[in-house]
């Protein structure tokens, strides 16, 4: 039995940043703009993707610091 693999991310926000998009392979997670009232404040995602799958990650073309 092959184990699963589990992806972190920290994702610190610039102040005029927009909603977006973060995906991993069939799970998508919307990271809503820095003033929705919906907007959790949560940096830290972590993801499983079940063993035997490639990995694919689909983020927008951004600016990193």
């Amino acid at each position: 039995m092959k184990e699963d693999s589990f992806l972190s991310f920290f994702i610190q926000r610039k102040s005029n940043d927009k909603a977006f998009n973060l995906k991993v392979n069939g799970f998508t997670t919307e990271r809503k703009e820095n003033d929705s009232i919906y907007r959790t404040n949560v940096n830290d995602l972590t993801i499983r993707v079940p063993s035997g799958e490639r990995i694919s990650i689909r983020v927008p073309k951004v600016s990193m610091t």
